[in-house]
């Protein structure tokens, strides 16, 4: 049986902050409205949540998410039927992996964006 003791989500506090946050390890993360992949060789914009935002994960800890969500889900790279139904953009967009499959960030906010 595996031992999930150590597991975290790395949940965000940011109260008050809607554009800085500080993750569980201690690194200070803020708002971006896109994000260089590098892989990819271009920006990727940012969903923009109202109450959460997507950064790039700092600590680069093995078996972490690159890209997070501040409400402690991974962020992900979407086409544009992963958000279709919040903005009509096209091409590609970091989202809430969490927000985009059920509705609703690990906080169980479904605010839509800003």
């Amino acid at each position: 049986m595996k031992d999930y003791s150590q597991l975290s989500f790395q949940i965000i506090r940011h109260k008050g902050e809607l554009n800085k946050a500080t993750t569980l390890d201690g690194y200070v993360v803020y708002r971006d409205k896109r994000l260089f992949v590098v892989e990819m060789g271009r920006f990727i914009p940012c969903a923009p949540y109202e109450e959460h935002f997507i950064y790039e994960e700092p600590s680069k800890k093995k078996g972490t998410s690159s890209y997070m969500c501040t409400c402690g889900s991974a962020a992900v790279i979407s086409g544009v039927s992963g958000y279709k139904e919040d903005a009509s953009p096209s091409g590609y967009m970091f989202v809430c992996l969490l927000h985009a499959t059920n509705g609703h960030h690990t906080d169980t906010s479904k605010t839509r964006w800003i």
